[in-house]
Parts: C-alpha cells; structure tokens; sequence
C-alpha cells in the first residue's frame, strides 16, 4: 500500500521533510530509505540514532562530534550513525554538521529520529532550547548549505511548532486519532488538509490524515 516519492523533484529546492505519526507506521523506514537512495547519489547522510536501534544495520556510530567531522570532511562513509540519546548529547553533532556544511557546501542529508526528544514549546534547561535551535537553522537554511533533512516525531511538538511546518516540502502524517492532535496539526496544513482512511484496519477508527 505505498507510495512512491521522486526524490528528484526537490533537486533546486532542497528536500525539509517531516514525518509525524505513532509508532509502527513507517516514519523510521521511510527516513532511512531516503538516506540509501540519496547516499547512492553523493550525498552523505547522517542518522540521528536516539534509541540505538541503527548501528546494527549501518555500522557503530561515530565516537564523537569530532570524529563526525572528519567522516563529513573525507566523505568515505555514505552512511553515518550518530548515537545522541537527549538533546544535550545532540548539540556538538548538530553544531559540527552545521559547521561542516557552511565550510564545504557538498550535499549532505540529516535524518532526526524521534524528533520530539529534541523537542520544546520554548527554551528549557538540559540543552532542549539549543537543540531546538539547531534543528530550526537545519530547517530554515537547508538549501544555502545543501543539507536536507528528514525529522520523525511521535506528535506535535515544540521544534515542529513553527519551523518545520513552514519550511517543509514533503509532510508524511499518518493515524492521527487523539482530537487534540488534529486540532493541533490542521491548522499546520491548511489547504493540505486531507481525510481518508489509509490502511485497512477496523472502519470505526478515526480517519487519518495525508
């Protein structure tokens, strides 16, 4: 029951993805089916593994921020894990991507899994407000730097607040059943805003939307 995505009509735009949705529908494979394609093409991706579930398919994550920017300055490694389990974990990678990507200006795409860890309606304490903002700058000036980026997330956040609603190309949203949720997401998409059941599951479930 899938669609198919040509990745290459955001080859001038840049591609600022989102997707949003409850565990088990594909957010993750998604992200990581963008990184190999666009990894067969020259770029090279970087997975933002927060629950340690990708080194066993790509290999260990990178030691540290520093080791992150000599793989993203040699490019030797199409894929690269990055295992940051909190946003405090999180700020010297994505601080390092931002760099690199300002210095060197080759493609790079970013896949944020389970945005929402890194996630907050304002600044707070243990580094949120920080990564907030850096994933905001990914967002806000992806295409200047050739650096595209993909964020999963669980529900509607602080970092999706503003940022990746407004500059996102691509929204994948999918069983979205809490009410709250859909108040909270509709006004995000506006004309966007589809309803229709897209899976084959029980008809008395609320509708979701794409």
């Amino acid at each position: 029951g899938g669609q198919p995505i040509d990745l290459t009509e955001y080859s001038t735009t840049g591609l600022m993805a989102l997707a949003v949705g409850p565990r088990g529908f594909g957010k993750t494979n998604a992200g990581l089916l963008m990184a190999e394609q666009l990894s067969t093409q020259g770029w090279v991706s970087v997975l933002l593994d927060p629950e340690g579930e990708l080194e066993s398919i790509y290999g260990a994550a990178v030691a540290d921020a520093e080791a992150l920017r000599e793989r993203l300055i040699v490019r030797d490694t199409p894929i690269i894990v990055v295992s940051a389990k909190d946003a405090q974990e999180f700020i010297p990678y994505g601080r390092v991507v931002l760099e690199v990507a300002d210095e060197h200006r080759k493609p790079l795409f970013v896949c944020i899994d389970e945005g929402q860890l890194f996630s907050a309606a304002r600044k707070r304490a243990d580094g949120v407000g920080e990564a907030c903002a850096i994933i905001a700058e990914f967002a806000e000036r992806g295409r200047k730097r050739a650096l595209d980026l993909f964020v999963t997330a669980l529900r509607y956040t602080g970092t999706l607040h503003r940022t990746m609603f407004s500059n996102s190309n691509l929204k994948l949203i999918g069983a979205q059943e809490d009410p709250t949720a859909w108040s909270a997401l509709a006004h995000r998409i506006g004309s966007a805003l589809r309803y229709g059941l897209l899976d084959s599951g029980p008809r008395d479930r609320a509708p979701s939307l794409r």
